[in-house]
């Protein structure tokens, strides 16, 4: 619009988001004033943050709903076109009346391997609470239901009438860690640009370049930095719920920098694959930062429902 026709600002104005509290049980006693059930299909969405974001077609799970065996059905949402940090869609939905219910959704998330992309949950525009930041749809190649809370459902307070539930991508619980790796990577460039300032691109691997004495701070440096790799390791195996590959990339640029304390001479032939390292960090925060989660249905419902387990049988 900005570049099509002309406007003035009278004023900018910058607050800060009101601060959601925590997660509250339901009083002692409450019991639901109506039983309620909506499957609601996330292909007809209410709104959404981009063009981008239409609905696709999934040909492989006859649970998937609308499924049908020789045409071809639009019957869910998402997939890698909803993946960055920012990006929305809405639903509608109408309740009976005033009451709990928890909501719950059919998924499937076989993109980030080893690690749950990440929702943030907005009620009508706003987030009930702080939990809601952080709803996490765990890695699977199959698709599966969930509700909002996992095990324990968050039951949410509903008025009677229209409502919308919104999901945005969000990096969750791993936003630190991506955070605290840009700043380590900065750190290494910088360590990066000091050693080929004395050894060049291409060093003599049989010339002692005596990199330790000639950059005082070079090795405090490097134990700094890799211990703090060390930490967003442990950082990533938490959220990834169990030891694997999911930090291997942090992992062996750590043992490369421990390396180089034990043996500062060994720096200058090994500069490239240290330099690869570095690029290899870049990326595989790139590829972290993209939380690509694909939805068939969600499910509003109240808490005398068990969660629909998404699946049908072989007939």
């Amino acid at each position: 619009v900005a570049g099509q026709e002309p406007f003035a600002f009278s004023q900018i104005r910058l607050t800060a988001p009101k601060a959601a509290d925590g997660y509250a049980l339901p009083p002692e006693g409450y019991a639901p004033d109506v039983s309620f059930i909506e499957l609601i299909q996330a292909e007809k969405s209410f709104e959404k943050s981009d063009p981008t974001l239409y609905p696709m077609s999934d040909r492989g799970n006859a649970s998937t709903i609308p499924s049908d065996p020789v045409r071809v059905r639009l019957n869910t949402i998402g997939k890698n076109n909803w993946k960055y940090p920012g990006q929305w869609i809405s639903w509608e939905t109408q309740v009976p009346a005033d009451g709990y219910y928890f909501i719950g959704f059919r998924v499937r998330q076989n993109f980030l391997r080893g690690l749950p992309c990440t929702r943030r949950l907005y009620i009508d525009d706003e987030l009930p609470f702080k939990e809601a930041a952080d709803i996490s749809f765990p890695y699977s190649v199959n698709w599966y239901t969930t509700a909002a809370g996992g095990s324990k459902p968050y039951l949410f307070f509903l008025e009677k009438g229209r409502h919308t539930i919104t999901l945005e991508v969000s990096p969750g619980q791993i936003a630190s860690t991506l955070k605290n790796t840009e700043d380590l990577i900065f750190r290494l460039n910088s360590v990066y640009r000091k050693i080929i300032m004395i050894t060049g691109t291409t060093p003599d691997i049989y010339r002692n370049y005596y990199l330790d004495d000639e950059i005082p701070d070079l090795l405090p440096e490097l134990e700094d930095i890799a211990d703090r790799l060390g930490n967003e390791i442990t950082n990533v195996d938490t959220i990834a719920g169990a030891g694997g590959s999911e930090a291997s990339t942090l992992s062996e640029m750590e043992e490369q920098l421990r390396s180089f304390i034990r043996d500062p001479d060994s720096i200058p032939e090994r500069l490239l694959r240290f330099k690869e390292n570095i690029t290899s960090l870049g990326s595989w925060i790139l590829r972290i930062r993209e939380q690509a989660v694909e939805i068939d249905y969600l499910i509003v419902a109240s808490p005398d429902h068990a969660l629909p387990s998404g699946k049908t049988g072989f007939l």
